[in-house]
């Protein structure tokens, strides 16, 4: 069943594609193009989680995972204190 409906929406989809002018061509290839990218990161993102899933320590997937957005801020913060510090007038 599923096959025929792929089917179907593939022959709808070819169908419309058939009556689109070029400056829309254009569009759904950059449209296309982007799905293919987002596409590449999540397989990219799900690499990381068979990397992780290897990983036997606790406390660095918790630091890779869970903590790394307050680490990044904290470090960021810590950037803006050098520079601030650095570049004083």
């Amino acid at each position: 069943m599923k096959t025929k409906s792929l089917e179907i929406i593939k022959k709808r989809v070819l169908d419309k594609i058939e009556n689109l002018s070029e400056e829309e061509l254009i569009e759904l290839d950059r449209i296309i193009d982007n799905l293919d990218s987002r596409k590449s990161r999540i397989e990219q993102i799900l690499s990381f989680r068979e990397f992780l899933d290897k990983v036997e320590d606790p406390d660095l997937i918790r630091e890779l995972t869970v903590d790394l957005p307050k680490n990044r801020l904290k470090s960021n913060r810590n950037i803006e204190t050098f520079e601030s510090d650095f570049f004083k007038d």
